[in-house]
């Protein structure tokens, strides 16, 4: 692993096997092992010091395996995972000790809730009370909608693959963008192959404006291995060199492969 003054990190990673529970709402399963140790191999060939494991869709709300890898390697990995609002402290507190730093709503597919609702105040509260940010995945046609209310609530958002612009005209991705002033909104540059057949030129198209509106330091990478739904396409190092293409930079790929050390609770010792 190479040596850095600075932490780089893979920001949105799976990790999973055959055989565990599934959930019974799911879009995906996948027919292979997506194991720990490989993913670390990644991590190591690529020089990257730290990596957040993302709780899969497909594995709902029990997050026991997840947990089980966090302890795996403790100093070099933290974990976003999938609760329900109804989640109890006890449960929160016991992800907390594990190395969890967040949570994700997926909500590809799934109506837009509304966290202004009394139902949601408990876990609105309990998050801030960690400092977790939450994470979401949906398009950018509506995602700032939800993403708003989060930030009025003091929370720290994180949209996942480019917050999946529809296209670069798209009247909510301008809203995404003007979440930038908040700062306390942050991008993922991962996955734009998650955005459609053009999915790749819109991320190219998207990234200037990322940039100037959220600055390096709210931008992240993320390698999206082991590319669920895209594993005959996609590989780790294809989508390292995505990045490179990105931002030619060697200063500018170090800042965003940094940026989410203090909110993801990383460091480089």
């Amino acid at each position: 692993m190479e040596t850095n003054t600075l932490p780089a990190i893979d920001a949105h990673a799976h990790v999973f096997v055959r055989g565990l529970p599934l959930a019974p709402q799911r879009r995906y399963a996948p027919d292979y092992d997506a194991p720990l140790e490989q993913y670390l191999e990644h991590l190591d060939r690529h020089g990257l010091s730290h990596g957040l494991l993302v709780q899969p869709s497909f594995l709902g709300e029990d997050n026991a395996y997840l947990v089980a890898m966090l302890a795996r390697a403790p100093a070099r990995l933290r974990g976003i995972a999938v609760v329900g609002k109804d989640v109890g402290p006890e449960a929160l507190q016991g992800l907390g000790e594990a190395g969890i730093v967040g949570v994700r709503l997926n909500l590809i597919g799934e109506a837009l809730p509304d966290i202004d609702t009394p139902e949601w105040t408990p876990l609105v509260e309990a998050l801030l009370e960690r400092a977790w940010s939450v994470e979401i995945q949906r398009t950018s046609a509506d995602v700032a909608i939800l993403a708003h209310q989060l930030v009025d609530a003091g929370l720290e958002v994180v949209l996942d693959h480019f917050a999946l612009p529809v296209d670069e005209d798209d009247p909510g991705f301008a809203r995404v963008l003007a979440l930038g002033a908040s700062r306390r909104t942050w991008v993922k540059l991962s996955a734009p192959y998650r955005g459609g057949p053009y999915g790749k030129q819109r991320a190219v198209r998207a990234y200037p404006r990322l940039r100037d509106a959220f600055g390096f330091d709210r931008l992240m990478w993320g390698s999206d291995w082991p590319h669920t739904g895209f594993e005959r396409s996609e590989t780790f190092a294809g989508n390292r060199r995505f990045l490179d293409a990105l931002a030619p930079s060697a200063v500018e790929r170090d800042q965003i492969l940094a940026a989410p050390r203090d909110l993801f609770r990383l460091t480089s010792d």
